[in-house]
């Protein structure tokens, strides 16, 4: 195997591996048995007919095609290692050139490298503004009404309902003058001012008192 390294980009190479006539005849041998075990030979196990009678019955073009995949495999992480690159991201074979009179086969492979920083900036004049994290008056406000109402205990009373106050109530809805089962609410703890059920149910609990209907 042999190998050369090109500059293609600032972060890029180009690696061409050689593949000579030995390494190509064993990829054809890895590559025969490969392909056998999916055929039926007669007289043979899967995986086990021999180069030539693959060559006949798959065809040798197909062989060989899949023996520079197997090479490409086999041979192409080695010969990166070999050649000292450290790619950044999986290599990519950009080419492969099957055509040359010596039989040799060519495999352009593209490695993309990790960036080298060749000096560092000067960072001591550098200002940077941070802005004060301090919270503003309305927003601790804002916080503390927050926690008080997430840890605030309810207590009863017998006056009138107002908004902020929470009341267990019951709703029916009638149709026709019978009572839709489907639609109304038993023992519904509701925050008044939220207007967050039926329109207009806020006004009505305003002002109401326990027992009312």
């Amino acid at each position: 195997m042999q190998t050369e390294v090109k500059e293609s980009g600032r972060f890029e190479r180009t690696l061409t591996v050689r593949l000579e006539n030995d390494e190509l005849a064993a990829a054809k041998k890895k590559a025969a048995a490969k392909i056998s075990k999916s055929m039926k030979i007669k007289g043979f196990r899967p995986g086990k007919a021999p180069l030539a009678v693959v060559e006949r019955m798959a065809g040798a073009d197909y062989v060989r095609s899949e023996a520079i995949e197997e090479a490409i495999q086999d041979i192409v992480p080695e010969a990166i290692n070999e050649a000292g690159l450290d790619p950044v991201t999986v290599p990519t074979v950009s080419a492969v050139r099957d055509d040359n009179e010596d039989g040799v086969v060519e495999i352009d492979v593209l490695v993309t490298l990790w960036p080298v920083l060749e000096s560092l900036p000067e960072f001591g004049e550098i200002e940077i503004e941070v802005e004060d994290p301090s919270p503003t008056e309305d927003e601790i406000a804002e916080q503390l009404d927050a926690l008080r109402n997430q840890f605030a205990e309810l207590a009863d009373h017998d006056g009138e309902l107002s908004e902020g106050d929470f009341a267990l109530i019951d709703i029916s809805a009638e149709l026709d003058g019978e009572v839709v089962d489907t639609a109304g609410a038993k023992d519904l703890m509701y925050e008044l001012g939220t207007n967050s059920f039926i329109p207009g149910l806020d006004e009505i609990l305003v002002g109401a008192t326990v027992g009312d209907t």
